[in-house]
């Protein structure tokens, strides 16, 4: 495990604002067991020392089981599919048109 860690942080070149955005975490840090909680620490301080800024990740306020569906995304689904027909309708009909309009032509 100390490997797959050390591997993690060089691929990120041990940089604190890059794990801490990884992570993303939103709960409670006074929550942490110490060691965790020293551990996030360093990453903050190594972001700020470096990038002068500790990213800051609100937490989630929206409750379970309170999903609505957006009305506007199955009309702008209908709207799409409507106008896809009407751009292959038209030339088709106006195809039809045509060959009606030759035949006339021709049929006198």
């Amino acid at each position: 495990m100390k490997e797959a860690v050390e591997i993690y942080r060089s691929s990120l070149s041990n940089s604190g604002n890059a794990m801490l955005k990884d992570i993303v975490f939103r709960g409670d840090k006074n929550k942490l067991p110490g060691y965790t909680l020293n551990i996030i620490q360093e990453l903050e301080a190594d972001s700020l020392k470096k990038t002068r800024h500790i990213p800051d990740f609100k937490r989630k306020t929206r409750a379970k089981g309170s999903y609505t569906e957006d009305k506007s995304s199955f009309i702008s689904t209908i709207g799409f599919y409507l106008l896809i027909g009407a751009v292959i309708l038209i030339p088709v009909l106006g195809c039809i048109k045509f060959f009606e309009l030759i035949s006339s032509l021709f049929s006198n």
